[in-house]
């Protein structure tokens, strides 16, 4: 990621070097978001795909 030309985490990078700290919690809120909506979506694929798993 930290290779990366265009993508959020090179924009909160960027805002980083300028002290831009909206830009930089803004961009931290945001992948948490995506972060818990992807790992609310792989535990309904596991639980429809692994059912021997029990429940959690």
């Amino acid at each position: 990621m930290v290779a990366a030309n265009a993508c959020p985490v090179q924009m909160v990078l960027n805002a980083s070097n300028f002290l831009r700290t909206d830009i930089v919690m803004m961009g931290n809120i945001v992948s948490g978001v995506v972060a818990w909506l992807f790992d609310l979506f792989m535990r309904g694929v596991e639980r429809k795909r692994v059912p021997w798993k029990g429940k959690m």
